[in-house]
């Protein structure tokens, strides 16, 4: 497959798709989203395999360090290795850690919890994170995913997709009603992100949760790529949308261009492919 500058579209990659390593992958994706540890009968039906086959590959994963199997239940689950996959990725991207200093002066200020996302597919990953004592409904940390489609984050980093990739993320997507105001289908959807493009931001009017309201600001490289989304969510109760708006965006962009500014030519490249 030639580099064209671009990203190859799911058509393109699936003739290149390495079959036995899709299906450990998909291994470690469920038991990552398993709150517990799972038996190979369990693994074996989740992924529509035979038992034979989950037990091939459990065996490999566990030679190979990535999980373990107790010994008395006999279930399977992570081991902490699967973190050195995770950390490698947030160290390559290294633009989280020189974020910080202004994530901290941005809750300093405003007195919320600051976040910064990148996005995988249609979902926006957690790679930097400011807590504070004033929103405390979402158990949220670095790792952790939400749907792109109802987060201030999510709408930057959507709405400055190039148009073939937000095209084919769209098609797959998925929209569920987490509240009453969460965004109904991809053509509402694409309304907010033009509207996000033209104002530079865009907020959350809890679309995710009942309660939390946010705004969200683009980080760009020194090419002027968007390659991140910074935020700042407020509990809906201390914070009206009109304040978030007058009070918070502002503090947002300021925030936002300072960490552009920063990261600068520095970013990796690696992160545009």
């Amino acid at each position: 497959m030639k580099d064209r500058g671009e990203r190859a579209t799911p058509t393109e990659l699936e003739r290149y798709r390495v079959g036995s390593l899709s299906k450990g992958l998909r291994i470690l994706a469920l038991l990552c989203s398993s709150e517990r540890a799972m038996s190979l009968s369990e693994l074996a039906e989740r992924l529509g395999w035979n038992r034979t086959t989950a037990y091939r590959f459990m065996a490999t994963l566990q030679a190979d360090g990535y999980v373990d199997q107790d010994p008395v239940t006999k279930t399977y689950a992570l081991t902490a290795r699967v973190m050195d996959l995770g950390f490698s990725y947030l160290n390559a991207l290294s633009f989280p850690e020189r974020s910080l200093p202004y994530l901290n002066r941005l809750s300093a200020v405003t007195g919320h919890s600051c976040n910064l996302s990148v996005l995988d597919g249609a979902e926006i990953v957690y790679v930097a994170r400011v807590a504070s004592r004033s929103l405390l409904s979402i158990n949220l940390h670095v790792g952790s995913r939400l749907p792109a489609y109802c987060t201030s984050m999510g709408k930057v980093l959507l709405a400055w997709l190039p148009p073939r990739e937000l095209r084919s993320v769209l098609a797959g997507l998925r929209i569920e009603a987490r509240t009453a105001k969460t965004v109904r289908n991809a053509e509402e959807l694409l309304r907010l992100l033009g509207t996000t493009r033209r104002n530079g931001y865009a907020v959350n009017d809890q679309e995710l949760e009942i309660g939390v309201r946010s705004a969200a600001a683009p980080i760009r490289d020194g090419k002027q790529r968007v390659i991140a989304a910074l935020n700042v969510s407020v509990p809906a109760a201390h914070c009206t949308l009109s304040q978030l708006m007058r009070d918070v965006v502002p503090r947002v962009l300021e925030a936002a261009r300072d960490i552009s500014t920063a990261i600068g030519q520095r970013t990796p490249e690696r992160l545009h492919r």
